[in-house]
């Protein structure tokens, strides 16, 4: 593959990362609550409702743990 596509695609991915770390800080710090509770979104469906509760602990933190891989996996398979 030559220089340009490697350069190419490596921009492309680091973007994409950006993105994910933008789009992940972002959500979880519009959160008006970090508590659980019983307010709803409004949606309904079959009798279901949603709950407004924030993103669980454990899925933030496996968010970042792959945003971290993303970038170590670039690093480690970088043309050279």
């Amino acid at each position: 593959m030559s220089a340009f596509w490697s350069a190419w695609i490596t921009v492309i991915t680091l973007g994409v990362i950006v993105g994910c770390i933008w789009l992940l800080f972002s959500t979880k710090r519009s959160q008006p609550h970090q508590e659980q509770t019983e307010e709803t979104v409004g949606h309904s469906f079959d009798g279901i409702e949603e709950l407004d509760n924030p993103m669980p602990k454990w899925w933030f933190q496996m968010f970042v743990a792959t945003v971290v891989f993303g970038l170590v996996y670039l690093l480690l398979y970088w043309p050279g």
